[in-house]
C-alpha cells in the first residue's frame, strides 16, 4: 500500500482531469468550431465568386461587342421623329396604305393594313387602322419609328406582340387624325 496514492489525491486528479477536459471542450466550442464554420463559409463564398468570375470571363467578349455596337449606334442619330402633327385630308385616305407599306418596306417587315371604315363618319376627326405583320424584333422597332414619322398619326392604341422562334408577329391598332 505504500505505492498507492491517498484517496484524496485520486479525487483531486480526477477533478483536474475533468477541468482539463472541460477546458479543452470549451476551447473547441468557443474558438475552433466557429472558426471552422467561418472558414467553410468563406470557402463556399470563394467558390461562388470564382464561378461568377468564370462566367464573366466567358461573357466579356459579348459585352465588348455590345459596347462597340452601342458606341456605333450612338454615333448615328438616334433621335426619334417628332413631326408637326397635322390631320390627313379625307381625299388622301389612299395615302395611308402607301405610307404604312413604305414604313414596313424600309424596316424590312411584312405588313397588312386594314382601315376600320366603321370608325369613319362625316363628323369623325379620326380613323382607326388595324395592321398586322411579322419580322424580327429590331425591324419591328424600326417600323414603329417609321410610323412615328407620319404627321397624321394621332396615337397607337394597342400593340400586341407574339414572339416566335425566329420572328415576332404583331398587331397594331392606330388612330389617325383627319382634317
Amino acid at each position: 500500500m505504500a505505492n498507492q496514492a491517498p484517496n484524496h489525491l485520486k479525487v483531486r486528479s480526477l477533478v483536474y482531469l475533468g477541468l482539463c477536459v472541460a477546458g479543452v471542450a470549451g476551447f473547441l466550442l468557443i474558438a475552433v468550431i466557429p472558426n471552422y464554420l467561418a472558414i467553410k463559409n468563406l470557402q463556399q463564398d470563394t467558390k461562388q465568386t470564382r464561378t461568377r468570375i468564370a462566367r464573366q470571363e466567358v461573357l466579356y467578349p459579348f459585352y465588348q461587342q455590345m459596347l462597340h455596337k452601342l458606341q456605333n449606334l450612338e454615333s448615328r442619330s438616334m433621335a426619334l421623329p417628332f413631326p408637326d402633327r397635322t390631320g390627313l385630308a379625307r381625299e388622301d385616305l389612299g395615302r395611308i396604305e402607301r405610307d404604312f407599306s413604305q414604313a414596313a418596306r424600309q424596316a424590312g417587315i411584312e405588313l397588312k393594313t386594314v382601315p376600320d371604315l366603321s370608325s369613319l363618319t362625316r363628323s369623325s376627326r379620326t380613323l382607326v387602322v388595324n395592321s398586322s405583320g411579322r419580322g424580327n424584333f429590331f425591324s419591328f422597332r424600326n417600323f414603329l419609328v417609321g410610323l412615328g414619322r407620319l404627321p397624321y398619326l394621332q396615337k397607337m392604341e394597342k400593340i400586341e406582340i407574339q414572339a416566335m422562334p425566329e420572328e415576332v408577329r404583331f398587331k397594331i391598332k392606330c388612330r389617325l387624325a383627319l382634317e
